[in-house]
């Protein structure tokens, strides 16, 4: 997941002026089993039907927090009389 902020007014990061921020967020479910010796073992079907659905588990999770994320930012800016646009794929 990448959240991208285009800045109206420029910031200061380090002794550079940027208008555009990128914040990145792995979304992907790390893997790891104690069983799987050095990463060699294959995983069954069973296993990956879990893994799939844990992942698919977390990627909702991490769109209902944007969703939610987006919307505070949308109340503050109205609050604040500025206006911002969020873009939701």
């Amino acid at each position: 997941m990448i959240i991208h902020f285009h800045l109206k007014q420029a910031i200061l990061i380090g002794n550079k002026k940027v208008n555009d921020i990128q914040f990145f967020k792995e979304s992907c479910v790390a893997a790891e089993d104690i069983n799987f010796k050095g990463g060699r073992h294959k995983m069954n079907d069973i296993d990956e039907l879990e893994q799939e659905d844990r992942e698919r588990q977390q990627k909702k999770r991490l769109n209902t927090r944007f969703l939610n994320y987006s919307k505070l930012i949308e109340q503050a800016a109205e609050a604040n009389k500025t206006p911002v646009e969020v873009d939701i794929p």
